[in-house]
């Protein structure tokens, strides 16, 4: 989140908010994801719940490298 935040001024993630309630903290039991056709886990979020509703639903693709000492 972080990074895109930097790449691109229009982009922009609650993570640091005056409003601390609104601030990603983790992903829960709740958090929506699925396997994509490369295999990489991509998390998903609803309109609203980690960015303002203009950036609608989010999702991230997380590299294979990243989760495999997790994955079974």
């Amino acid at each position: 989140m972080q990074a895109q935040m930097d790449a691109d001024e229009t982009v922009y993630y609650w993570l640091h908010d005056e409003i601390e309630e609104w601030n990603f903290k983790a992903i829960t039991d709740e958090t929506s994801f699925y396997l994509n056709e490369k295999g990489n886990v991509v998390i998903g979020f609803d309109e609203g719940e980690v960015a303002p509703m203009y950036m609608g639903s989010v999702e991230f693709e997380i590299p294979a490298e990243a989760v495999k000492d997790i994955r079974q």
